[in-house]
């Protein structure tokens, strides 16, 4: 019991650790803003290539708070960012859930990836 507990919290610091290194480096970015000739749509592709294709992963939702949530998915515990316009309405702490995402999970936090969406399982 206790184990479950130090590893919330271990995942909770490691993960404003990482959003408060996320921010602090996006602030000091210079990113080009892409030009597009009039008329001109950029392609899904493009957009899907940078971020990658999507995934899902299953598992239960042990934590929520308001620019994350952890996934145990049996194995491991994950940590998915979620921004201020995601919904996750009527999922719960406890409840078994289907999340699908694009980019790396990692345990240690140091790969990027985005939440698409949290939907629940049966």
């Amino acid at each position: 019991m206790e184990d479950k507990v130090m590893r919330k919290i271990v995942m909770i610091i490691l993960t404003a650790g990482l959003l408060l290194g996320t921010a602090a480096c996006q602030s000091k970015e210079d990113k080009p803003t892409p030009s597009l000739t009039p008329g001109a749509a950029e392609s899904p592709s493009t957009s899907e290539t940078k971020q990658g294709e999507e995934k899902t992963i299953t598992g239960k939702i042990s934590d929520i708070k308001n620019v994350m949530f952890i996934l145990d998915d049996g194995k491991e515990a994950y940590v998915f960012p979620i921004d201020e316009n995601f919904k996750m309405d009527g999922i719960q702490d406890g409840d078994q859930v289907q999340v699908t995402y694009t980019g790396e999970l990692s345990v240690t936090g140091d790969t990027e990836f985005t939440t698409i969406k949290v939907e629940k399982v049966n």
